[in-house]
């Protein structure tokens, strides 16, 4: 788990340098004490809500497939406290239970997580009724994925995917949002803004620029990153049945990491070339939806991507994949009285290059799938059904499922669902020419499969509480250890219980989120992974300023040592297994009119860790900033 015993000594000589001596820690945790007390005296919190649809923070406790207005009560855009400073979506999944974040930590590296134990890309993330997913890894690196422009996310368990809905500007007047974070420890600097304006009362425009970069917690610049981001929407209206909301993205990302299995500690008379990870992607897609008639309703998408993706092991270049993607999506619905029956389809054209010639010959491939679709979404019970198929050029074909069933009562919620959905092997695995690493000789799809459920019981207005038994797996997923001399079959299984829940008293408000992992001896798991948040707001001065405290504690039970092998972009589990691990971040807020100060003390403990191997995190992290919304 720990680095090498140099790395206290880069620790020690950061600690040093830091401002955080003891008298001001003790400052800060007395401060910390008093907040926390004081909050049970305070006036009444502010629930006036902004002119931007509010953003769903901390570990939700409503993981429906659709969010309904009595999952709204336990949705935690309703919290008291929303946690504010949040650098992107993977350290939001650190706060939820049924992730495993597979992360390469330092904050601004690629980042992939493992749902429910299961191998990366398991779950798809779809933004504005588009798929994201690269062909050549196999999964979307969630580093890339918009989290300041996300209104509300909700898992659809019937689909393998995590919906990201986008942001709706609810004021006719322009608005900015300006998000800036800062650490002097590892030199990290993170600004995210945003524009919203509308047009006229139903067209408006969505602009948005990240810069996200620091050198992190290792020697040298081992673990130095930067990304940026640029992001537009235009949402148009098109007659009284049809909208139209077009989108741009593009993302550039460079990061470093060490050599593999690299332990001394570099000095100048012994460094060693980093290796070095580079991506740009372009991404642009079109998604138009209304209706034909009263009864028929159509959304059509299409869309473009092209990724670089690069890797220079130490000073040679071994991969620089340029990859262009056309897809489109179309669904068809007619409404039949309370339920809705039709057909979707959708599909790609894949084209990838080695610029270098030295590993992947140039190739081209396609995919589609059809199904037909009944669904249901009215009333106190809820369903959505789909059957079809899956086809891939090289892969050959494979059957599509997916079932979710709901029901609403009095105090609660009880959900079923279950799918089969296959995608096809990552291109990098399987046709690469290279003498020590053979291709994998299977081009089968691979099959997710699950089936899960969920009991949600709300206890009046204060106490809620759900549980989610589940089973998920991936039959004969390609499996290339460190040794192998080829590539193997093995069957990735999970099954457990989640167990969410919140606890609102005074000023206080206690959320917990529990998933035990039977099988992570098997899977991309934790044998259990639990998070606290203790959170209490105080306000002031009749609301005018409101002072906020998130303390958060995080335990992983034993877990598989995560690898990654960097040519392949390929994560595996090795045998043995790390110890379990307790993490721990304190947050302060303090929120005025439109502008929120944050004070956040990442890794409290100032724990040595590792989830991949050859990536660690050493340091306790202090960062500041401001979350600031204007209305020009």
């Amino acid at each position: 788990m720990h680095h090498a015993g140099d790395c206290r000594a880069a620790k020690d000589a950061a600690r040093n340098d830091n401002t955080c001596q003891p008298c001001e820690i003790g400052l800060y945790f007395w401060l910390f004490i008093l907040l926390l007390t004081a909050a049970v005296f305070g006036h009444d919190a502010d629930t006036t809500r902004t002119a931007i649809q509010p953003k769903p923070l901390g570990p939700p406790v409503v993981d429906s497939t659709r969010i309904t207005p009595a999952a709204v009560a336990e949705a935690p855009a309703e919290a008291i406290v929303d946690i504010k400073g949040v650098l992107s979506e993977e350290e939001m999944r650190f706060y939820r239970s049924d992730f495993f974040p597979l992360s390469l930590l330092n904050r601004g590296r690629q980042a992939v997580s493992a749902y429910q134990g299961m191998p990366p890309g398991f779950l798809d993330p779809v933004f504005g009724g588009r798929r994201l997913r690269n062909p050549l890894s196999g999964f979307w690196n969630e580093q890339w994925l918009p989290y300041y422009l996300t209104g509300e996310q909700t898992l659809a368990p019937d689909n393998a995917a995590a919906v990201f809905s986008p942001l709706v500007p609810v004021t006719n007047k322009p608005v900015t949002r300006v998000v800036f974070s800062q650490d002097y420890i590892i030199n990290l600097s993170f600004l995210d803004i945003s524009f919203y304006k509308r047009l006229n009362a139903s067209d408006y425009i969505q602009l948005s620029g990240g810069n996200f970069l620091g050198d992190g917690s290792e020697s040298f610049d081992y673990s130095a990153f930067k990304l940026n981001t640029y992001r537009g929407q235009w949402h148009k209206r098109l007659g009284t049945r049809w909208q139209m909301d077009g989108y741009y993205w593009q993302m550039r990302q460079a990061f470093n990491l060490a050599p593999e299995g690299f332990l001394a500690a570099p000095t100048p008379a012994n460094s060693t070339p980093r290796d070095k990870f580079k991506q740009i992607g372009h991404l642009a897609w079109i998604t138009f939806q209304g209706k034909l008639s009263a009864r028929d309703s159509l959304v059509l998408v299409p869309g473009y991507t092209t990724v670089l993706d690069r890797y220079s092991e130490g000073l040679n270049d071994r991969r620089d994949n340029r990859d262009h993607i056309i897809d489109g999506r179309l669904t068809y619905l007619r409404r039949f009285g309370r339920t809705h029956g039709g057909m979707e389809a959708q599909g790609s054209y894949f084209r990838n290059r080695d610029k270098g010639d030295r590993f992947w010959p140039t190739r081209s491939e396609w995919d589609g799938e059809a199904s037909l679709l009944i669904q249901r979404e009215e009333g106190s019970f809820t369903y959505h059904l789909r059957g079809g198929g899956y086809y891939h050029s090289a892969g050959g074909a494979a059957p599509l499922l997916g079932v979710s069933l709901e029901k609403q009562f009095a105090g609660g919620e009880l959900a079923l669902n279950a799918f089969s959905r296959p995608q096809p092997v990552p291109l990098l695995w399987r046709s690469i020419v290279a003498d020590s690493l053979p291709a994998d000789p299977d081009d089968q799809p691979i099959l997710r499969q699950g089936v899960s459920a969920r009991l949600g019981v709300r206890l009046g207005e204060r106490f809620h509480l759900a549980l989610n038994p589940f089973y998920f797996q991936v039959p004969d997923y390609p499996w290339l250890a460190d040794g192998q001399t080829g590539w193997t079959r093995r069957d990735v299984k999970n099954a457990g219980l989640r167990v969410s829940g919140e606890w609102r008293f005074w000023r206080f408000q206690l959320q917990n989120d529990f998933t035990y992992n039977r099988r992570y001896q098997d899977a991309f798991a934790p044998q259990f992974n639990n998070i606290t948040l203790l959170k209490a707001a105080l306000p002031l001065f009749n609301n005018a300023l409101k002072l906020e405290t998130v303390l958060a504690w995080h335990w992983l039970g034993k877990y598989r040592t995560i690898r990654l092998n960097r040519l392949l972009n390929y994560y595996f589990a090795e045998d043995t297994f790390q110890d379990p691990l307790q993490i721990g971040d304190v947050r302060i807020q303090a929120q005025f009119r439109d502008a929120t100060l944050f004070f956040i003390w990442e890794n409290i403990t100032s724990t040595d860790y590792s989830i991949v191997k050859d990536s660690w995190e050493n340091l306790l992290i202090f960062r500041l900033g401001i979350d600031w919304v204007l209305f020009n």
